[in-house]
């Protein structure tokens, strides 16, 4: 090879430094991570392998560009007593790619330089370490006779910083070594992994077990995704390659791919919402390729505007349907597209299937998609009867003047209507509606103030909701009016829209919350319409002006359009409102019967506890001192009913725990819980194994929650789930405390036993998700025939000021 002096480093080699702590933030930044990673175990198996150099430092420089994106990289050899490198292997490189400022540089030991060039960007600090890892690599396999000891360090370190979890088993299938990444992500330290078999505690289920032992013996290299659970109960999402080294040892490769995983539910989530979203809009909606202009997915509104079959137009493409009355404009639209990303308002004329020519407005955003070729989003537009109304417009605007005023006033009146009633307003709550709207009214009308009052049929009055305007009355929400007397009184018995010039003529006695003279001091002129839904009257919609006479005809009718249309929104907003207020209401009413629930069994406790217990030994103390007054005969006559009152104090006692132990109250949950368990597998000879902080204490409410759960969650188990082993596992969190209780049982059908509960029938799983969730907590139940149950229930943790 030929070597080739540079001396663009004559003051002396640098050297990256790399930022700790770097997150994976994404399935990009995740899956470029993998594939270093992989890159790395690639080319340090070629490095062993290879007996010459010049293949090696070939084969880095491929795996550089390659894994980095980058054209420019080089290798470059310190020269003996001098300050200067020798060029050994280089791709791209040029003499001016020394000195240039973005060009990065990594040490390879002491042997040399790993230079690339990147103009377009910085190296994120997984790349830079990604590089070090190359060099220390390269620095293993270029070092003329490195010592034993200097190698076993530098190996050593690889190995314990990688943050790839790496195991080494002999060919016994003994473990040798584990790196850091391992025992932390499992749990077990070296020693401890010798000594148990923790492939029992990582996957529990047999099955699970059996399929990764096999994957063990294959050691085949190919990566597989595993599902584990670690020594601290933590569910994690692994991926693992093995493979089998020439004397039948074998190295294990795994990655933590849980935020991946994560992340793909996330994106897979969306994307089903995004497709229900694409074919329920009320918008024509296609996705095609840019370049081709075939047709990826319609939604039925685009099939329906374009009058063809889904199997029609899918994989067809525009030219071929003969859609576009001019296809030479689309080669613009494509390039700016391209440009910009998105191409906004274009007006096209377009073919329907039966041959009809018409109008759109078309407005699309470039997207990709897994597998295609890029594609953009495209939404359209009918506007073939609005461009035609514009163009009788314009004829009629060119008629006589008068046509023409009355033409432009009748468009700002549309104007006004269109503005005050968009579809914006459909999306507000009932007072963000009702504002917006009057806000909206005041300027076409030329009012001082807009006014909605809504029907209470169950006073039957008129009460004003909402009120805009300059200086409105401080007390105006709290004005109310009898149905049938004054202006809007009339107009919500009667239905009739009216202008009323001076309200100095009108009876305003009836109106509460405001004197006559007060309201008459900021109204003159009134204008009123009905709101209307379904031929029912909900309220009345008014405007207001300190001037008499302020209100004609037209006013009257733009208000009665405007009533027209934001009646059916303002009945939905307050429907939505009603039951909001009604959910709301019934969520306090459940966590009142709970608490008032608990209360009672606490009560019943004490009174079963504390008095009728007190009774029965009583009873038993005075048969005892009565018998030892009689003689032998009687004495043992009266020794079953000394027995008796036994089993009655000994009932008593079992009932006062059961509707509420005393141990949760005194020592907290945990103890509670060891108390119950016992108990239990005590009275049923099934085995339970619990996992709790035995110090946890949690709010009373939580605490009793979550032993009803695991009492009600026990008793399923008695009656139904032939089980021999139980497992319960608390866990307090910063963020959420969680309860797990598993068994191995026959399992049953969730959503038949949710359908029985709705009816009525049995109320156990109802019961608990009902108190979880009074406390905002999540319950969820997951049980296959066979293969037993699993319950959890998640608790928020209170946010502490």
């Amino acid at each position: 090879m030929k070597l080739r002096r540079c001396h663009f480093w004559n003051q002396g080699r640098a050297r990256i430094c790399t930022a700790e702590g770097s997150q994976i933030k994404s399935i990009a930044d995740f899956d470029a991570r993998n594939a270093h990673l992989r890159a790395i175990a690639a080319f340090s198996q070629f490095a062993d392998a290879s007996r010459e150099l010049n293949p090696i430092l070939d084969e880095a420089i491929r795996v550089v560009t390659q894994s980095l994106g980058t054209e420019c990289c080089a290798i470059f050899q310190s020269l003996p007593n001098d300050e200067t490198f020798a060029l050994r292997v280089s791709a791209g490189w040029n003499e001016s790619s020394a000195t240039d400022d973005a060009t990065q540089r990594v040490d390879i030991g002491t042997w040399g330089v790993l230079a690339i060039r990147c103009d377009a960007r910085t190296l994120r600090d997984e790349e830079v370490d990604f590089l070090e890892c190359i060099a220390n690599v390269l620095a293993l396999a270029v070092a003329p006779a490195p010592t034993q000891l200097r190698e076993h360090e530098i190996l050593q370190t690889i190995f314990d910083h990688t943050p790839v979890m790496i195991s080494f088993r002999d060919p016994a299938g003994r473990l040798l070594y584990v790196n850091r990444a391992w025992q932390e992500t499992l749990g077990w330290t070296l020693e401890e992994a010798r000594e148990t078999d923790f492939f029992q505690v990582l996957y529990p289920d047999p099955d699970s077990r059996r399929e990764v032992l096999g994957f063990m013996a294959r050691g085949g290299g190919e990566w597989t995704d595993f599902r584990l659970q670690n020594r601290y109960g933590r569910s994690v999402e692994t991926s693992w390659a093995r493979f089998t080294l020439s004397d039948g040892s074998s190295i294990g490769f795994g990655l933590d791919i849980s935020d991946r995983k994560k992340a793909e539910r996330a994106l897979a989530d969306s994307e089903v919402r995004f497709a229900k979203v694409f074919q329920v809009s009320p918008a024509a909606l296609a996705i095609s390729t840019i370049e081709s202009g075939r047709l990826i997915d319609v939604n039925d509104s685009w099939l329906e505007m374009f009058g063809y079959g889904r199997d029609e137009v899918i994989g067809r493409t525009n030219a071929q349907l003969g859609i576009a009355v001019n296809p030479e404009s689309r080669a613009a639209t494509v390039r700016q597209i391209r440009a910009d990303g998105v191409v906004r308002n274009l007006e096209v004329q377009i073919r329907r299937k039966s041959g009809e020519i018409r109008d759109l407005v078309v407005s699309a955003v470039a997207v990709s998609l897994g597998g295609e070729d890029e594609s953009w989003l495209s939404t359209q537009l009918d506007v073939t009867d609005s461009k035609r109304a514009e163009t009788e417009r314009s004829r009629l605007l060119d008629g006589e003047l008068v046509a023409r005023a009355a033409a432009e006033t009748a468009l700002e009146r549309l104007h006004a209507i269109e503005s005050i009633t968009d579809g914006a307003l459909q999306n507000l709550g009932l007072d963000e509606l009702l504002c917006e709207m009057l806000t909206r009214l005041l300027a076409p009308l030329d009012a001082n103030f807009a006014s909605v009052a809504l029907v209470d049929e169950r006073e039957n009055q008129l009460y004003m909701r909402a009120v805009v305007g300059d200086t409105p009355h401080p007390n105006a929400r709290g004005m109310r009016s009898p149905l049938g007397q004054g202006v809007s009184g009339r107009i919500a018995t009667d239905g009739q829209p009216r202008i009323v010039h001076d309200l100095a003529t009108v009876d305003l006695s009836h109106i509460s919350g405001a004197t006559p003279e007060e309201i008459r001091a900021l109204s003159r002129s009134v204008v009123g319409a009905p709101l209307q839904v379904g031929g029912k009257i909900i309220g009345v919609v008014a405007a207001a002006s300190p001037e008499p006479y302020h209100f004609n005809d037209d006013d009257l009718k733009l208000l009665l359009v405007v009533a027209a249309r934001v009646a059916p929104a303002i009945e939905r907003a307050r429907l939505i409102e009603t039951v909001h207020a009604g959910r709301q209401r019934l969520k306090a009413l459940s966590a009142r019967l709970i608490t008032v629930q608990e209360e009672e069994r606490r009560r019943l406790a004490v009174e079963l506890h504390d008095e009728l217990g007190q009774v029965l030994t009583a009873v038993k103390i005075n048969i005892q001192s009565l018998a030892r007054k009689l003689d032998k005969n009687a004495r043992a006559e009266l020794a079953n009913t000394i027995e008796s009152v036994d089993q009655a104090v000994e009932r008593v006692r079992d009932l006062a725990l059961d509707l509420r132990p005393s141990v949760l109250d005194d020592l907290g949950l945990p103890a509670a819980l060891r108390w119950y368990t016992q108990r239990f597998a005590r009275d049923t000879a099934i085995e339970v194994d619990l996992s709790t902080d035995t110090a946890l204490r949690l709010e009373l409410p939580v605490e009793t929650a979550c032993f009803r759960v695991v009492q009600e969650a026990l008793t399923n188990v008695t009656r139904h789930a032939r089980a021999r082993h139980v497992w319960v596992a608390l866990r307090a969190g910063i963020l959420e405390t969680e309860l797990k209780i598993r068994d191995d049982g026959v399992g049953f059908d969730v959503l038949a036993a949710r359908e029985r509960a709705t009816g009525g029938i049995s109320l156990g799983l109802l019961g608990m998700e009902e108190r979880v969730a009074s406390l905002g907590g999540e319950f969820k139940v997951k049980s296959v025939r066979g293969k037993g149950t699993r319950l959890s229930a998640r608790f928020p943790v209170p946010a502490r000021g």
